[in-house]
C-alpha cells in the first residue's frame, strides 16, 4: 500500500513514498487506502516526493466508465471494474505540489489523454472489437511536498518511444506507463 524510505542527499534528508491502492475494490477499501495516505504523507516532516498507482481518476477526468479495455464478459465478475471516485484525488492535489496538475489535464478527453497512465491491454492484443491496446486512463501520480516545485516542461507521462529520449515502449513493459518529473527541492 506506502513504502517509504529516507534519503540522504548531500546532508540533507528527504522522504520517498511509493504507492499502490487496491484496484477491484467493491468495499470503500481504496478510498479508505488513500485517505491513510494523504493523512501519513501529510505527517513528514521531511520534503517529500510520493508517486504511484493510485488506481484512481484524476478529479474532472471526462471518462469515467466504459474504457476501451474492459471485456462486457467481465460484468458481474471480480474483475469488473467498480466505479471509480475521482473525488477521492482532490485533497492529493490541494494539499501537495503535483508534477502534472489539474490545469495540465485540462477538461476535454483529448487533453486529458495526452496522460493517460495504464491500459489492460498492450498493444499486441486487441479489446473486443478488434482495437489494439493503448493508455486509456489516469490511475498514477507524482506529488511533492508544499513549498516544493518541478521544473517547468519536464514532468510527463511515457506513453511512448520518444519522450525525453526513452527508446523502450512502456506499452510492451507494463500496464502503467512511468510517470517522471525533475522535482525542485524546497529551500
Amino acid at each position: 500500500m506506502l513504502g517509504r524510505a529516507v534519503l540522504d542527499l548531500g546532508g540533507r534528508e528527504v522522504a520517498a513514498f511509493v504507492v499502490h491502492t487496491e484496484a477491484y475494490d467493491r468495499d470503500g477499501t481504496k478510498t479508505r487506502q488513500l485517505l491513510q495516505v494523504e493523512e501519513a504523507v501529510r505527517r513528514e516532516p521531511r520534503p517529500f516526493v510520493l508517486g504511484g498507482d493510485f488506481n484512481e481518476l484524476p478529479p474532472g477526468a471526462v471518462r469515467l466508465a466504459h474504457f476501451p479495455d474492459e471485456h462486457p464478459k467481465s460484468l458481474g465478475t471480480e474483475f469488473e471494474q467498480p466505479p471509480y471516485t475521482p473525488e477521492a484525488m482532490r485533497p492529493f492535489f490541494d494539499r501537495f505540489v503535483p508534477a502534472i496538475s489539474l490545469a495540465d489535464f485540462g477538461a476535454t478527453e483529448a487533453s486529458q489523454a495526452r496522460y493517460y497512465s495504464h491500459s489492460i491491454l498492450g498493444p499486441e492484443r486487441a479489446n473486443f472489437r478488434g482495437e489494439r491496446g493503448f493508455w486509456n486512463r489516469t490511475l498514477d501520480y507524482l506529488f511533492a511536498s508544499p513549498g516544493s516545485a518541478w521544473t517547468p516542461g519536464r514532468s510527463d507521462v511515457l506513453q511512448a518511444p520518444g519522450r525525453l529520449g526513452i527508446t523502450a515502449d512502456p506499452n510492451r513493459l507494463s500496464d502503467h506507463a512511468p510517470v517522471v518529473g525533475d522535482w525542485i527541492l524546497p529551500p
